[in-house]
């Protein structure tokens, strides 16, 4: 093969359909699996079904239902999948995707899902009169600063958003301006769901209300904000493809009723009085859940990294990397998870979650002390520990605080700000002038985005908090993982430039987000045959559940 062919097919090959390669095997199926029956689910009330504008969990679960992705992702090995597209190959270094879409798929008004409006979906999610919260998922894409501009001025034509282009009825191009093969990831995000154009252009405000899309199941009455419950019914139109879950992705049961909750407590009280089969569980609640054994607790990890960020500046005080791994070391990371989150989350091990699939490692970091630990010179002078005051904020600055003087003498100083107060002292300036607390929770669950936005030096004061620079790392990143079109490789770049965020710790990884749910077991079932009820990334699998009889 030439260096320009295997350029061609190399791109996430282990997620994509190639010409003569055996596709990816579906999901495996229990033996006792039956369809039909209700779902009851408990949700907070959604803010838009339409896949542009569901920024909330309650809103992309729902929609995830009605709208079919271009990719989909394994829920265990973090894998890109088929979804309504049956390949992909991406070429030019990562800056161009050819997308071949399967010829069955149809929207539920009965016409099919063509190139031509894929690429009006991805333009009508870029475009600022769509007022989407996820519109820069499409700012990689060859001219999205231009069309925006142009819309802004009235000129709205999707023809402007250049880099996505139809090139036949089935199969399209997307063009990036810069190399990011990992781009094909933002296709599996629930917002870049492609959506029948026309009928949102036609009434946008009946779109809204029940989008037109390509799903497993439809809503059987519109959706009016202020509603008590949302009831969706199996689309008979839907043709499958969605080899991430079970078969196909049809779903289990017929019907899928969501009862809309004033809040997640009120969600969880619902499911203790029998009234729904899933509900989410407050994270006070978590650790009393896990004593009664009558109750089926689901969790996994939800992508978020929450850290202790050691400013690396010339002038601060917690630059020296011995004194840093010393200041890692003292934090009981158990102890935190249990005392400040009640154990609904988990010590981290690392810089990438869980959530990031087989890119995860269970003991990335050891962080362990330095082998010259007792001769480590600690500041004399007290440490300021900044953050924003919400949340398990305060208890976090305070066990770290605590942890820090009893085993290594330091008197630490918690600073309480609002957030706009924590994000002015961030991006201005200096920045911080003593440690801060910081959380990540990248739009998708892609190894890249847990190190390149707090470790690359043009990421400064924005995303890279701690003024950190390396010239290592940030050649590691532009070259290395920036350039390697196979997902394996890029992997093993990721790796590497975590071992050495490890050693320097321009941030220090103290807990990795979880999702809980409970599952009435007693009623439903996990359809896969390994008995996954909840993806790497903290999704619950709806679709791989049934109705036991």
């Amino acid at each position: 093969m030439t260096a320009a062919a295997a350029l061609a097919v190399g791109a996430l090959s282990s997620a994509c359909t190639i010409p003569g390669q055996e596709p990816p095997k579906a999901a495996a199926v229990r033996a006792d699996v039956r369809r039909g029956g209700v779902l009851t689910v408990a949700t907070t009330a959604p803010n838009g079904l339409d896949p542009a504008a569901a920024s909330d969990t309650a809103g992309k679960s729902i929609s995830s239902l009605l709208c079919d992705t271009l990719v989909t992702v394994d829920p265990i090995s973090g894998e890109l999948r088929p979804g309504l597209a049956e390949s992909w190959v991406v070429s030019d270094g990562g800056k161009s995707i050819q997308i071949k879409l399967g010829r069955k798929h149809v929207f539920s008004d009965g016409s099919r899902v063509e190139s031509r409006v894929v690429v009006r979906s991805l333009a009508r999610l870029a475009n600022p009169a769509t007022a989407s919260h996820s519109a820069s998922l499409m700012a990689p894409v060859l001219g999205y600063e231009a069309y925006r501009t142009a819309a802004e001025n009235g000129d709205d034509r999707r023809s402007l958003f250049v880099g996505a282009r139809v090139i036949e009825p089935y199969s399209l191009e997307i063009r990036l301006d810069h190399a990011q093969p990992e781009f094909v990831r933002t296709l599996a995000d629930p917002a870049t769901a492609p959506v029948q154009t026309a009928a949102a252009d036609r009434d946008p405000r009946a779109f809204a209300r029940a989008p037109v899309c390509s799903g497993p199941y439809a809503l059987a009455t519109p959706y009016e904000p202020g509603a008590h419950e949302l009831r969706l019914r199996r689309s008979p139109r839907y043709a499958g493809g969605a080899q991430a879950v079970t078969d196909g992705g049809r779903g289990w049961a017929d019907e899928v009723e969501f009862r809309v909750m004033p809040d997640a407590p009120a969600a969880y009280a619902a499911w203790q009085r029998g009234e729904v089969d899933i509900a989410a569980v407050p994270d006070e609640h978590v650790a009393e859940v896990r004593q009664n054994e009558a109750a089926s607790l689901v969790s996994g990890a939800n992508g978020q990294v929450e850290y202790i960020g050691l400013p690396a500046g010339e002038e601060s005080p917690l630059r020296d990397t011995d004194l840093r791994q010393v200041l890692s070391a003292a934090l009981d990371r158990k102890r935190i998870a249990h005392e400040v989150y009640g154990d609904s989350r988990l010590p981290a091990t690392g810089f990438v979650p869980p959530a990031a699939g087989r890119a995860y490692r269970d003991s990335a970091c050891s962080f362990a002390a330095p082998p010259n630990a007792s001769g480590v010179k600690l500041p004399t002078t007290p440490i300021k520990l900044y953050f924003n005051d919400e949340f398990h904020h305060r208890a976090l600055a305070e066990s770290v605080a605590a942890q820090w003087r009893d085993k290594l003498g330091l008197a630490v100083e918690p600073v309480a700000l609002n957030w706009d107060q924590f994000l002015q002292k961030a991006t201005t300036g200096t920045g911080f002038d003593g440690a801060f607390r910081l959380s990540l929770t990248p739009p998708q669950p892609d190894p890249v985005a847990y190190v390149r936005p707090v470790a690359h030096s043009s990421a400064t004061a924005s995303t890279n908090l701690s003024r950190f620079t390396d010239l290592e790392v940030d050649a590691m990143l532009d070259e290395d993982v920036a350039k390697a079109t196979d997902e394996g490789d890029r992997i093993i770049h990721v790796r590497r430039v975590e071992d050495k965020l490890c050693k320097l710790l321009p941030l220090v990884p103290v807990a990795f987000g979880q999702n809980h749910v409970l599952v009435r077991a007693s009623r439903l079932g996990p359809a896969r045959a390994d008995g996954r009820l909840m993806s790497t990334d903290g999704r619950l699998l709806l679709r791989d559940m049934f109705i036991r009889p």
